[in-house]
């Protein structure tokens, strides 16, 4: 299973919108779906479908959650750390560190 970019991102702006999403093993598809929490708050009909496939399938699924915040401080650090271009890390790096503390 390979993931394209526009995937990538679609993902990343679902997770940021308190979603998890679900990829296909198989097929890359991805299922949205809200948490207990937001079903709770709204109309749970209208993820019912989608909520049904995935359960009775789970196995076919990779679950992708929101990482918490210090998981994302751990990810930016990461990708600085293979940026090659020294200056640009040296810019980073007391970036990350200053908001890292705050």
């Amino acid at each position: 299973m390979k993931l394209d970019n526009k995937q990538i991102n679609d993902i990343a702006q679902s997770l940021d919108a308190g979603l998890t999403c679900y990829v296909n093993k198989k097929t890359a598809a991805i299922k949205e779906l809200p948490s207990q929490e937001m079903l709770d708050y709204g109309d749970g009909d209208l993820w019912e479908e989608d909520i049904q496939e995935v359960e009775r399938s789970l196995d076919n699924y990779i679950k992708i959650e929101k990482p918490s915040s210090r998981e994302g401080f751990q990810f930016m650090e990461r990708f600085v750390e293979k940026v090659s271009d020294v200056r640009i890390q040296n810019k980073l790096f007391p970036f990350l560190h200053k908001t890292g503390r705050s």
